[in-house]
């Protein structure tokens, strides 16, 4: 709740006591504000990409890194732990994917690889 008192800081608002319900008030209000933000973005975002055909994971992406931002993720170290071993099991996982389709391309036959009865 530290970071609402922060937000009411930076805004003008008296501060709350900490823990009362003036807080978890305010900690909520500001919580369905970004709420809105995200909603209003991402469905813009979405939009636009439809129109300029921009690739879905260029969107996705765009997404986010504006909600990690928004909702102040980047500063939770255990989010962003999660996101660094995400981003590693994915590189794994890309990986493997690519050593199995050059083994598909290795065991591939070509219209060369067949014989012709003609021959």
């Amino acid at each position: 709740m530290g970071h609402t008192r922060a937000y009411a800081y930076v805004r003008g608002s008296p501060l709350p006591k900490g823990g009362s319900f003036q807080e978890q008030m305010l900690s909520e209000t500001i919580l369905r504000e970004r709420n809105e933000k995200y909603t209003l973005v991402s469905l813009f975002i979405r939009l636009l990409g439809r129109m300029a055909e921009v690739r879905p994971d260029d969107i996705d992406h765009l997404l986010e890194t504006y909600r990690e931002e928004l909702y102040q993720f980047r500063y939770n170290s255990e989010y962003v732990t999660s996101q660094q071993k995400r981003k590693r099991t994915d590189a794994a996982n890309e990986r493997v994917l690519a050593r199995q389709f050059k083994r598909l391309d290795d065991m591939t036959v070509t219209d060369e690889d067949i014989p012709n009865e003609d021959d």
